[in-house]
């Protein structure tokens, strides 16, 4: 492995880690760290492809690593959040409209 490639592969790492330190906290899942997940995942699978010696697999690596760390950056930045137009209702208004709308159809039943 050359240097310049040895040196790619680490910028690449650190850029992994680099977005997943801005990774938000999940405060209704404190139970489960995304985060932690994510950083366990990364070094694990840097660390199982360090002994790869062929150009071509390490090419094909470094392209999905690439591919990888480009979708965690958008859903890191949430780059589509200001794309769609989506007003929140919360879940329990629109049970409760569904539960007003039945009870009158339950009404007119029995009329």
């Amino acid at each position: 492995m050359s240097a310049l490639t040895r040196t790619n592969i680490l910028s690449l790492y650190r850029s992994f880690l680099r977005v997943i330190e801005r990774w938000p906290t999940d405060y209704l899942r404190p139970n489960r760290n995304l985060k932690h997940i994510l950083h366990l995942r990364v070094t694990e699978g840097f660390r199982q492809n360090n002994a790869v010696k062929d150009a071509d697999v390490l090419r094909a690596l470094v392209l999905d690593a690439e591919i990888e760390l480009d979708a965690l950056r958008r859903l890191a930045e949430n780059e589509f959040k200001e794309k769609v137009n989506y007003k929140f209702q919360s879940y329990t208004h629109f049970r409760i409209g569904f539960i007003d709308q039945q009870l009158i159809q339950n009404i007119i039943q029995d009329l």
